[in-house]
């Protein structure tokens, strides 16, 4: 969906589980001692070399359902949750009839300890094993952050809305509201991230027409993306619960990029939150921290979907005697993420 000059993205799926399946695997992945089921835990068949066969998210059940595609037969099932510890099976003596049960016991994240060398063409940084570490062990999230569940369908009723903001971001218009129902994979779509990294975050289509796109978790955790950028722990972290990541572009001789933040939470009361600026803007515009906006994630029986976002743009230029002019008027898009609806749901248009 296209929003006048702008564009929200969410999650698909990276993870590809096999459709015709040769061998098919059942369980749950429970908390060790309650025996509480584990939601969103990534669930991982693994062959003798520990390469990943096959993959799969657990629902809100904590139960999920492998099926394994091709000859290779898997030897080991991992599953992993952020914040919980990582729990691995071996299936050798495993009759596929009997359901698995993996328990999970509660783990701290550390984020110090691994030596690695600074990313090339990246400024070197004395925090560069910190964030290694800090990748290593978000890996579980990372990873679920991009996977949808292609075979479970899915509704979403959203809400969209677009106001009007003055030169200070004071509200001074809402000038659209509308609450939509769309049968998508995922609510909230962005730009392929091949195209993002050739056209830019900032596509100026015309003299008076600029698109906006805002990044997603697929975009960040993309290699076009991972190999354009830098990421690197700030020096505090501003936000209580968080694991803050910053990133910029390893060049400033391009246009239309975004720089920000991604907020990883360190504990599973909390929501994933990526917050971006645009590194540059059309119309001789200073840059301006205002001009970007937030996108936050979260869980759903289908896998991470964004859950509501914000995007602030600027309006066209009042050309003074500055040569780059500051920004005289802002327009706020924003997004929400009302519910995800069942197949039988009574309120559904479509099922009345």
């Amino acid at each position: 969906m296209r929003i006048p000059r702008c564009v929200l993205g969410t999650l698909v799926a990276l993870l590809l589980p096999a459709n015709a399946a040769a061998q098919s695997l059942r369980g749950a992945v429970l908390h060790e001692g309650s025996l509480e089921p584990v939601s969103l835990a990534l669930v991982l068949l693994l062959d003798a070399d520990d390469r990943v066969i096959a993959s799969r998210l657990t629902n809100d059940q904590g139960r999920f359902t492998i099926r394994v595609q091709g000859e290779e037969a898997p030897v080991r099932i991992r599953a992993e949750r952020i914040g919980l510890g990582v729990v691995t099976l071996d299936l050798n003596d495993h009759d596929e009839s009997e359901r698995l049960q993996l328990l999970m016991p509660v783990a701290a994240i550390p984020i110090e300890g691994i030596a690695v060398e600074a990313v090339d063409q990246c400024p070197a940084d004395p925090r560069d094993e910190d964030l290694a570490q800090a990748w290593a062990r978000f890996r579980p999230l990372l990873e679920s952050l991009q996977y949808i569940d292609p075979d479970r369908p899915r509704r979403f009723e959203v809400e969209y809305s677009e106001t009007k903001l003055s030169s200070t971001g004071d509200e001074v218009a809402r000038m659209l509201t509308d609450t939509v129902f769309t049968s998508k994979a995922v609510p909230f779509e962005t730009a392929e991230p091949a195209v993002l990294m050739s056209d830019g975050f900032v596509v100026e289509e015309s003299e008076t027409r600029v698109m906006y796109y805002a990044p997603d978790a697929r975009v960040l955790l993309s290699p076009e993306f991972i190999a354009s950028h830098c990421y690197r722990l700030p020096e505090t972290q501003e936000r209580q619960g968080y694991l803050e990541i910053e990133y910029a572009p390893r060049s400033q001789e391009g246009e239309g990029d975004i720089q920000g933040v991604l907020a990883l939470p360190l504990d599973q009361g909390r929501l994933p939150v990526i917050e971006y600026t645009f590194t540059s803007h059309p119309w001789r515009y200073r840059p301006d921290p205002r001009l970007g906006g937030f996108v936050e994630l979260a869980p759903t029986d289908v896998g991470w979907v964004v859950s509501q976002w914000e995007l602030r743009v600027p309006g066209p230029p009042v050309v003074g005697r500055d040569r780059v002019p500051p920004v005289a008027s802002m327009t706020a898009y924003r997004g929400r993420l009302l519910r995800v609806l069942t197949s039988r749901d009574p309120s559904d248009p479509l099922r009345r």
